[in-house]
């Protein structure tokens, strides 16, 4: 974190004097950046010295993209620098929700633990091929790599499960503090990775959760479907939205186990907002009738995008709430899922260079998969589309093998390793039997 005046001692404000004066005029120059980033935490003086400078400048008296990467700079030191002793904090708030403290400051401390957070580094270190530092930087990124960064669950919980106790806790203004702190942190990484990364389609799983609620199996005991133990949380090793956004589901979720009724604003929130993150997280929570009414989720699964319909790579949540809540919705909403179902894939989600016998063999197996889904967690498809499975079953015996989650991220099982349409589909080296 950057230092402020009275923080200093009297020698340090003498060298931040002294590096500010030396500094002056040179905060476009490569060699001034590459400088700062090798700035430790302890050099507070000549942290405090740029500081002061950029707050001297004008945007436009400062050339770009140097602005952007001093800005970029000074972000990375708000939140300080990597932390070693995520593992000190986990206890140490496991020990304070054990002892009863309910307080604003200890949510705080949850959300900041798990926030995501820009972290800058030497442009060396974020790729593979040497930067020709002769040429003019065009952008930030010939100046810095940018990241967005996390606590790996990992390293903060080891082999455990990543608990802090919320199942203990059961007051819901605590509950609610932590929700919110926890969606304005998310947010906050949205921004970060929209800046770092682009479009969403670049996210990649830096900013996608593989799945955005705790996942362990067997061990989790979040759901009744069959793991191997040893496949472990998917997200165990990421440093980006996972953390804070499987933070929050677990604190919703814990709400919801209190009173339903308090979850109402934020399922409100989650289902209307833009960022895909958002919705999968409402889709994760309306599995369950007691949170959501079949109505609800009936009108979302219309309402959605081809690309939220079919694709697991992007939405594994929206196919598994449309698996076990089939059962459930009034007749028009069933459908109306069960007419998308037969008709496959739209046009868009295909790539350009595919044959029409490609995609109408790749389409079958895909509907099939969807509709194998339904009868795995005991819906019931319409008579038409269940004679139509019972055929493809002969043509896909892979699909005798399924679970509910079969093809989603990270499960690999049987002739079901995930793949989205355009992805499988254009790669040439890729089979149609492995979808």
């Amino acid at each position: 974190m950057t230092s402020n005046r009275y923080g200093l001692s009297q020698e340090e404000r003498d060298c931040a004097k002294v590096a500010k004066a030396y500094l002056r005029g040179r905060l476009s120059e490569r060699a001034t950046v590459e400088w700062a980033l090798s700035l430790h935490r302890s050099r507070r003086a000549e942290r405090f010295a740029l500081s002061e400078l950029l707050s001297e400048f004008p945007g436009q008296q400062l050339e770009e993209p140097y602005l952007d990467a001093w800005r970029a700079i000074q972000q990375s030191w708000l939140h300080g620098d990597k932390r070693a002793h995520d593992a000190v904090s986990v206890r140490n708030i496991q020990r304070r929700i054990a002892a009863g403290e309910r307080s604003a400051a200890l949510a705080e401390e949850i959300a900041s633990l798990v926030q995501p957070k820009l972290e800058v580094s030497p442009i060396e270190e974020g790729q593979w091929t040497p930067v020709r530092k002769d040429a003019g930087p065009k952008s930030i990124h010939d100046l810095l790599s940018t990241n967005l960064r996390s606590v790996s669950l990992s390293d903060a919980f080891g082999r455990s499960v990543a608990d802090i106790g919320l199942s203990r806790v059961s007051d819901l203004s605590f509950l609610r503090s932590l929700s919110m702190a926890l969606t304005g942190r998310i947010e906050t990484g949205l921004h970060i990775a929209e800046k770092v990364y682009g479009s969403a389609e670049r996210w990649g799983t830096a900013a996608n959760p593989v799945r955005v609620f705790f996942d362990y199996g067997e061990n989790g005991c979040l759901h009744e479907i069959s793991r191997r133990p040893d496949d472990g949380e998917p997200d165990r090793f990421s440093r980006g939205l996972a953390p804070s956004v499987k933070f929050l589901h677990a604190t919703l979720e814990r709400m919801g186990e209190i009173k339903p009724s308090a979850l109402v604003p934020f399922l409100q929130f989650l289902r209307h907002s833009e960022p895909d993150v958002f919705r999968r997280l409402w889709a994760a929570l309306a599995r369950s009738p007691n949170l959501v009414s079949d109505e609800a989720v009936g009108n979302f699964l219309c309402d959605i995008s081809p690309k939220e319909f079919w694709d697991l790579s992007s939405f594994p949540e929206i196919a598994e709430l449309r698996a076990v809540r089939f059962a459930a919705l009034d007749r028009n909403s069933r459908q109306s899922v069960a007419h998308r179902l037969e008709c496959g894939p739209s046009p868009e989600l295909w790539p350009g260079k595919i044959t029409e016998m490609e995609v109408e063999e790749f389409s079958e197996l895909l509907k099939a998969r969807e509709m194998q889904r339904i009868e795995v967690a005991k819906g019931k498809l319409p008579p038409r589309l269940r004679a139509w499975l019972l055929e493809a079953r002969e043509r896909h015996s892979e699909l005798s093998e399924m679970n509910i989650r079969s093809g989603f991220p990270g499960e690999s099982r049987g002739s079901f390793a995930f793949r989205s349409p355009k992805s499988a589909a254009s790669d040439p080296g890729y089979r149609y039997d492995h979808l």
